[in-house]
């Protein structure tokens, strides 16, 4: 099939920034169950560790919020598909918790009204402009470790359609989280 000299272009683009190369990702297969509307924000196989859960003390009080370890540049894949609605990728800082930085982030609004925040992106991380219609598990943005971070992570939380709200729909269940299939 032959590719017009735009989609090269973009193509080209892309793979130059990482977001179609990006940090390669490997580890064991889980199970996958269709039920659950959320995949888990990175490539199917890879095996992040959970840095800090649901309403954790560091940082995540009140907050459905996950921390998945990553290295710099790992792809980050939407979680469900949507609009996006915000991108910041322009800070270059990391600092303490104690201290007051500014992260790179993306938001995706969901059909339900829910929104997906993918938190700590890298400075031109950002695989995706405002308004752009995405599905389930197209690549984003790269992983960083800017804003208020102690170690290289992803950021991953849901909101609810009213923020000042919280509901059972911020805790996201995920189709593929562990080889039970519980997810979390």
């Amino acid at each position: 099939m032959r590719q017009s000299k735009l989609a090269v272009l973009v193509s080209t683009a892309l793979l130059i920034s990482g977001c179609l190369g990006g940090y390669p990702v490997e580890g064991p297969a889980t199970i996958y169950d269709s039920n659950r509307p959320y995949a888990l924000p990175f490539e199917k196989g890879y095996a992040a560790d959970l840095y800090q859960g649901y309403f954790g003390t560091l940082s995540h009080e009140g907050e459905y919020s996950l921390d998945f370890l990553m290295p710099i540049g790992t792809r980050v894949l939407a979680a469900r598909a949507g609009i996006i609605e915000k991108v910041v990728e322009s800070n270059t800082s990391t600092c303490p918790i104690t201290k007051n930085c500014e992260a790179n982030y993306i938001y995706l609004r969901h059909s339900d009204g829910t929104q997906a925040r993918y938190i700590h992106i890298d400075t031109n991380g950002a695989c995706v402009q405002v308004g752009e219609l995405v599905d389930q598990g197209d690549v984003i943005a790269l992983s960083g470790h800017i804003g208020i971070s102690s170690l290289p992570h992803l950021h991953f939380q849901v909101v609810s359609a009213n923020p000042n709200q919280l509901s059972s729909e911020d805790k996201p269940a995920f189709r593929d989280v562990n080889n039970q299939g519980t997810g979390f």
